[in-house]
């Protein structure tokens, strides 16, 4: 069964035009709200951001039968690369900055994706869900 590219992988290419586009934003554009440091909610929006990366990525995968170790190799290597890179191309934008923290959120995100969809894969629970 051929499936389209932009079938199989499109909503995973918006998501990550949609990270593009909110955490290259220039500083002035964000909104200022104390209790988001209080309650570190920045670092869960981190998680969650790459977390959905990653697991889009390796459903796409398994939609496409290509689920193996390599494929999880693979969207770590995507997942925390690509947040990596956004963290130094914030080095370059006006009140933005790189930020260790939000790489080890964004790195957190990435391995928690890929245990909870391996976990979810021998479980059997993917094999339940039809693909569309």
């Amino acid at each position: 069964m051929k499936i389209n590219f932009y079938k199989a992988h499109g909503l995973t290419i918006l998501w990550a035009l949609l990270i593009l586009i909110l955490t290259l934003t220039p500083g002035k554009f964000i909104p200022k709200v104390d209790y988001w440091a209080f309650f570190s909610l920045d670092k869960y929006v981190h998680i969650s951001i790459f977390f959905i990366q990653v697991f889009l990525i390796l459903w796409n995968a398994r939609t496409l039968r290509v689920i193996d170790k390599k494929i999880y190799f693979i969207s770590i290597l995507i997942g925390v690369s690509y947040g990596a890179l956004i963290e130094v191309i914030q080095l370059f934008i006006p009140q933005r900055s790189f930020e260790w923290n939000d790489l080890l959120a964004n790195t957190f995100g990435v391995f928690l994706a890929c245990v909870l969809f391996y976990l979810l894969e021998k479980l059997n629970f993917l094999k339940t869900i039809n693909n569309y």
